[in-house]
């Protein structure tokens, strides 16, 4: 894991601009490679930073559902955060860098950058909102 900073990044999620070196780790992932798994504990928020990754559940497979696939600057693992275990998992499909802010140091830059905040608030109420969007599709058929 090295260490990164969002104020230079060419990638336009929510971090962008912001200066985060003494909160955030990368790391690389080759394709195929596990990023986490579902029952994992969860770490923190991740970011993709370069490449792509697919998120899924043991759920979806059974059902054959589509599985959410994750580009450049695109959030992830917001899902199980607020748990302590991974209910999904992810695994790269093309080698890639990514982003991870741990929970303690995403509260710490949170405190610290108050506009991150409210981004970080309107992001989770938009994901909420298509999470409760597609659970009404699913039940009315």
């Amino acid at each position: 894991m090295k260490t990164q900073n969002c104020k230079f990044c060419e990638n336009s999620c929510i971090f962008n601009g912001i200066d985060t070196t003494q909160w955030l780790q990368n790391t690389n992932f080759k394709s195929g490679e596990t990023i986490f798994t579902e029952d994992d504990s969860v770490n923190g928020l991740y970011v993709m930073k370069k490449g792509s990754a697919r998120e899924f559940s043991s759920v979806d497979l059974v059902l054959n559902e589509s599985t959410s696939q994750i580009s450049n600057g695109d959030i992830f693992g917001h899902i199980d955060y607020r748990g302590e275990k991974h209910i999904r998992s992810a695994v790269a499909i093309e080698n890639s860098e990514i982003c991870l802010f741990t929970k303690e140091k995403l509260y710490d830059l949170c405190l610290s950058y108050t506009n991150l905040s409210l981004k970080l608030i309107k992001f989770f109420a938009a994901e909420l909102s298509k999470s409760d969007q597609r659970t009404k599709v699913k039940y009315k058929a």
